[in-house]
């Protein structure tokens, strides 16, 4: 539509350069064909939720409004371990390849609330290490993390750290790719939960020299879990509340200024897929739209405000069996019609999600997979067998005229549209133009309205029904233009009975399309 408001400026304006002498004056007529195009259903609403029953158009809406993953359940924060090793004797002598730190299993607690974690399988991230030696001969740390595997095997790293001194230790980093690697946090009993082990072996260089080691030097072992993302989670996951209230605007809808929608039977569902092994309950708080006008409807039903359960996923893996906890809304048990009606643009969903609301009971046996989330979903189906009556859609772009009426300009001017409607609803077109201070200074109307389908004749098996409008623009409305800033586009429709002309319900016919080509006459005053 912007690009039609502007070619028409452009056929309106044609302003000429003049020369400065004594102006001569003569009128031409000029006709302007300016565009040629045609609209759909599915350039208005999209394809994705446009569907066809029995040969006649129905929107089906399946989105979702919220998705709980499990990121969003479980996060394994940045921790960082730290050991020290010294011997208990006040010095000994150190031959080459002595152990010099040969410990038993370690276990390092992951802080983690409320959750307690048994089993993780890591989707990226890793663990940087860390070891200092103030040793004055080269050492071969081997650090081994028992219950951390992949593909079988039990995750170890060795290094060899050069020789340091208690004054200036040497330090070797390094860091160990976790992807893909499975996690046992049971602990060295297997019974209890957030417990990461590691063994710790210390060898001097078997080629090196004898050293002597006093209980000064500590051997020093550190490492961090860093940027860990899990693809599978099993524990308990504590009990969680997440709350939200979604906003959508739909742009077609914000366009309706006023009138009446008279919608046929609709059904509206909240359904919650829950790809989670995890039992919660969800509630509904609001669902409610604003209109153009500002007025708002919020949809009433008998267990919005109420907790609903929602069932634990079930299976495993590749096998994994969602629960589905629907909420139908429909005329019967709400006041959806009322809902819809009021053509609300601002839409707003608000729920209240809690998971494991009783507890622990299934001790410690939740599990998430990352490919299974918790959605939240609005789903519908709307039969398009609508009534308009005097539904306004309205909008408003930029407008610069300008033109120099001292020199070659449009003094007058009709704009045309030729259509061909195979559209059930009428409309009738009305320009306002406004001044920089939104004033409105002129305001063109067409002389009849875009005829609706109804009245017209089938063509390939759809009726269609051609009609020829005018907006004329005089030139006390030019004159006026000249000073507009803003033009305003209000299209009022209607979707008359055939037999009396009274707006009724109509059903949109699969293929239904309008055709039409644009164009201007104009008289423009020459002045040379």
């Amino acid at each position: 539509m912007k690009r039609i408001l502007y070619i028409l400026a452009l056929g309106l304006v044609g302003s000429l350069a003049s020369c400065k002498r004594e102006k001569a004056e003569w009128d031409t007529d000029w006709q302007l064909p300016l565009v040629e195009d045609s609209l759909t259903l599915e350039q208005l609403v999209g394809d994705s939720i446009l569907t066809v029953s029995s040969g006649f158009y129905e929107l089906s809406l399946d989105r979702t409004v919220f998705s709980l993953k499990l990121s969003d359940v479980v996060e394994i924060p940045d921790t960082t371990v730290r050991h020290s090793y010294a011997i208990s004797l006040s010095s000994f002598s150190v031959s080459p390849g002595f152990s010099v730190v040969n410990n038993d299993a370690q276990e390092h607690e992951i802080s983690m609330g409320d959750v307690q974690l048994k089993a993780i399988k890591v989707k990226a991230g890793g663990i940087k290490l860390l070891v200092e030696s103030p040793i004055p001969t080269k050492t071969i740390f081997t650090v081994q993390l028992p219950g951390v595997t992949k593909n079988g095997q039990t995750l170890t790293q060795s290094f060899e750290v050069p020789a340091g001194t208690l004054s200036n230790p040497s330090a070797v980093s390094d860091y160990v790719d976790l992807t893909g690697y499975s996690i046992d946090l049971r602990g060295e009993d297997a019974q209890s939960y957030n417990k990461l082990r590691s063994v710790l072996q210390v060898k001097s260089d078997p080629d090196g020299p004898t050293v002597t080691v006093t209980n000064q030097d500590s051997l020093r072992f550190s490492f961090t879990m860093d940027d860990i993302t899990l693809s599978y989670v099993r524990g308990y996951f504590g009990s969680q509340t997440y709350s939200d209230t979604i906003t959508q605007n739909i742009e077609a809808l914000n366009s309706i200024l006023s009138g009446n929608i008279d919608l046929d039977a609709a059904t509206l569902g909240l359904t919650v897929e829950n790809g989670l092994k995890v039992n919660g309950k969800i509630m509904l708080t609001t669902l409610k739209n604003t209109n153009y006008e500002g007025n708002t409807v919020s949809l009433t039903h008998p267990q919005i405000g109420s907790w609903i359960n929602v069932n634990s996923a079930t299976g495993t893996g590749s096998s994994l069996q969602p629960s589905t906890t629907s909420l139908i809304f429909d005329g019967t048990n709400s006041n959806l019609e009322q809902y819809l009606e009021n053509h609300g643009g601002e839409n707003r969903v608000g729920f209240q999600m809690k998971i494991n609301p009783w507890g622990n009971v299934s001790g410690g046996w939740d599990e998430i997979y990352d490919e299974h989330p918790l959605n939240v979903k609005l789903n519908g189906d709307l039969p398009l067998n609508i009534g308009l009556e005097n539904l306004i859609l309205q909008d408003t772009f930029d407008f610069s005229l300008n033109q120099n009426f001292d020199a070659t300009h449009v003094e007058s001017g009709i704009i045309w549209l030729k259509a061909t409607n195979a559209f059930p609803m009428q409309g009738d077109v009305e320009l306002f133009f406004l001044n920089s201070s939104g004033t409105i200074i002129a305001q063109l109307s067409a002389d009849n309205a875009i005829a609706s389908s109804v009245y017209g004749t089938l063509v390939n098996s759809i009726l269609q029904k051609d009609s020829y409008v005018q907006i004329p623009c005089s030139e006390s409305d030019v004159v006026q233009l000249n000073s507009a800033s803003k033009v305003i586009l209000k299209v009022r429709l209607n979707t008359p009975d055939a037999n009396t002309n009274v707006s009724t319900k109509v059903s949109i016919p699969e293929g239904a399309f309008m055709k039409f080509k644009l164009g201007a006459k104009i008289a423009v005053k020459h002045k040379v």
